[in-house]
């Protein structure tokens, strides 16, 4: 018996989660356009934001860390302004009591100067009344002594000239007397008539003519003898007498001398001490201005050690604030994609034909990513309620369907990733009901609405060719239990066979094209049923035990989604399906494509509409379960628009509608429609990929 439990279009994304679930794969001749289909190209759309947010979580991420590391440096540079500053105001605060002190001081110097300064004044002008004094008598003695000077100059002049004169007498006396003498000695000479042998009795001669002959010069030196004789007395009593005066004016001009160098110390200690009281007036107005400065600079430094505290603070505060932000970002880097979710929304779906029908589903599912021992682990659990009604008798069935536990383990690493699998599903639905309540596939998602247990391990292999390439293999193996299934006949169990899923994908995500292909293939176990059948009356009755085998199933796939405008982007895909004839129950081999075109446009970030044209082509189905739809065929045309809001980072709210007609091949038609509004709330969590449903 093939699985018609259509439950995992509400499992497969979450709010933009890759989905965790490892439910068995919809079988491409059931794959529901409204949720298998859109949640191809939402995955596609967000494995590509998934990149763009990491890049931005990453680039976020250094830049967090190089404003920490900015802040750490403005941090330590306010530290140590503040400590330059607060060290500047220790020494202004030392400065304004040193100049302080210093004023004081100085003006206490000040002081004591302008007293010492009065004192030199007062001596200097005492030492000036000594010497005003003492001058008229130093003037008069000088007076006297030019006097005495005078005459003694003129006493020594008459006398230089009495001796200049006497020398003149005396030298012409002499000249006379020596002509005299020559005159005798000729004629002394010529009175022996020049005989040199009577040159004595000349001479005796000449000397008795001389010594008889009288001398003025003797009368000369005796007049003169006595005036000079006087002259040199007067000359020697008026020196002595200058001398004494002299003496006595050297004294006074000595004694003068000491005034007057007593008047220039006291005059030059009274300079001195003006200039000191100068000096220090100099000093206390430049300490008072300085002081004046040193108390401004006093408060602009406790200003700037307030401000350069406050703006420590600030950035002591900010470095703390980006240390929490780059753990943060470390954080949400290294849990990237993690979190939770939950998601519930309505489904309705409407048709008409030679029946009128209607489903109304509404899903509830909560998913989680995150770690377990430092491994990461997905986790999510999924169930609804379903009200659906066929049009016709016993077509009317309501309450919960089965519940599925998905779970994944990753082990991923940069170039090859493994994932382990795990899905149960756990028996909440309604797998007992009338065959008139079974839908036809392609009217409603759900053509049937329960099943046993089951469960499903599986196995998947990533190999990463670069951030965008890659390639999955997968396998799974799901175990089924029997369960009861009819109720026009009770106790009629089935035994559906065990599937074995092997998948293959490769998959592209550019910035602006994304793309997957697919190949896939389910093969079946042997299954047992406890048939039924109804008579000509209509009636209900046990039939034989069935045993038969579900035909292989193969699929190829391809996706394609691409960025055509900042804001438009255009989607594509294929689905070839074969499912090969079942065995031990009359069937043939069954084809199914589908086909696909649609246009997102972005209204800004928050908000996008879509639309979006569907066809499938299926050539039969067999299932022994539901008896109606054995051996139809049928084509599928739709319509599909929608529009989604993302509110805010943790919320997300969409609507979908879908106009389609279903044309069987020699039987009923339906055309029909569907509504889908739903809402996903981020229940917690850092997903910072998340955008679409």
């Amino acid at each position: 018996m093939k699985q018609r439990l259509s439950s995992a279009p509400f499992r497969c994304l979450i709010l933009g989660m890759a989905c965790t679930a490892v439910s068995v794969s919809v079988r491409a001749s059931n794959a529901d356009t409204m949720h298998d289909i859109s949640s191809e190209f939402a995955s596609l759309r967000n494995a590509r934001d998934e990149i763009q947010y990491r890049h931005q979580a990453e680039a976020d991420d250094r830049q967090a860390h190089c404003d920490l590391k900015t802040a750490h440096h403005n941090a330590a540079e306010a530290i140590k302004n503040w400590r330059e500053a607060s060290n500047n105001l220790a020494v202004a605060k030392e400065n304004v009591v040193t100049l302080a002190q210093n004023l004081q001081q100085t003006q206490q110097n000040l002081d004591e100067a302008r007293i010492i300064s009065a004192e030199r004044t007062k001596e200097a002008i005492a030492a000036q009344q000594a010497v005003a004094d003492y001058a008229d008598g130093l003037y008069t003695m000088q007076g006297i002594v030019n006097d005495k000077r005078n005459a003694y100059e003129s006493l020594n002049s008459r006398m230089q000239t009495v001796s200049q004169e006497y020398e003149v007498a005396i030298r012409d006396a002499k000249a006379a007397q020596q002509a005299r003498n020559e005159a005798i000695v000729a004629a002394a000479v010529e009175s022996v008539d020049y005989a040199l042998n009577r040159l004595d009795e000349a001479q005796q001669i000449a000397d008795e003519r001389e010594a008889n002959s009288d001398s003025d010069v003797e009368a000369i030196e005796s007049y003169y003898d006595g005036q000079l004789n006087d002259l040199s007395n007067q000359v020697e009593a008026s020196s002595d007498d200058l001398d004494a005066a002299q003496e006595e004016l050297d004294n006074m001009q000595a004694y003068m001398d000491e005034l007057v160098e007593a008047q220039n110390e006291a005059e030059q200690a009274e300079a001195e001490s003006r200039e000191k009281v100068a000096d220090y007036e100099a000093d206390v107005m430049s300490l008072s201005d300085d002081l004046k400065q040193a108390k401004k600079d006093e408060i602009d430094t406790e200003i700037y050690v307030q401000e350069s505290k406050d703006w420590m603070n600030r950035a002591i505060s900010f470095e703390g604030q980006l240390i929490i932000a780059a753990q943060l970002q470390d954080y949400e880097l290294e849990h990237f994609g993690e979190g939770a979710s939950f998601t519930t929304g309505v489904d309705y779906y409407y048709w008409n034909g030679d029946y009128s029908g209607h489903q109304l589903f509404i899903p509830m599912t909560y998913a989680q990513q995150g770690r377990v021992h430092g491994r990461k682990v997905d986790f999510g659990v999924s169930t609804g309620y379903i009200r659906s009604d066929t049009g016709v008798s016993n077509g009317s069935i309501s309450g919960m369907v089965d519940t599925q536990l998905d779970v994944m383990v990753h082990n991923d690493h940069p170039i090859n990733s493994v994932r382990y699998l795990c899905n149960f599903n756990f028996p909440t639905g309604q797998h007992k009901f009338y065959q008139n309540a079974i839908v036809p596939e392609g009217v409603a998602p759900f053509t049937d609405f329960g099943a046993g247990f089951e469960f499903t391990p599986g196995l998947e292999v990533i190999h990463h060719y670069n951030e965008q390439d890659s390639l999955t293999g997968r396998i799974q193996y799901t175990f089924r239990e029997s369960y009861e299934y009819s109720k026009e006949v009770s106790h009629r169990d089935v035994s559906p066979g065990d599937i074995f899923y092997q998948g293959l994908k490769y998959q592209h995500i550019g910035p602006k094209m994304q793309y997957s292909i697919q190949f896939q293939h389910d093969s079946y176990a042997p299954a047992k049923q406890e048939s039924i059948f109804r008579d000509e009356f209509g009636l209900w009755h046990p039939g034989d035990t069935q045993h038969y085998t579900d035909g292989d199933e193969w699929d190829m796939r391809l996706f394609y989604n691409r960025s055509v405008t900042p804001k438009d982007e255009l989607s594509l895909y294929t689905i070839q399906n074969l499912t090969e004839k079942m065995k031990g129950f009359a069937s043939e081999d069954s084809y199914a494509h589908y086909y696909g075109v649609g246009w997102m446009h972005h209204l800004n970030k928050q908000q996008e509409y879509h639309i979006m044209m569907h066809f499938k082509d299926i050539s039969s189905s067999t299932d022994p379960l539901h008896l109606d739809l054995n051996n139809i065929g049928y084509r599928r045309y739709s319509l599909a628009a929608g529009y989604s809001w993302q509110r805010s980072s943790t919320e997300s709210i969409s609507l979908d509608i879908e106009r389609y007609t279903r044309h069987n091949d020699g039987a009923n038609s339906y055309q029909a429609g569907g509504l889908l509004p739903g809402i996903i709330r981020v229940c917690k969590g850092i997903m910072l990929f998340r955008r679409y449903l």
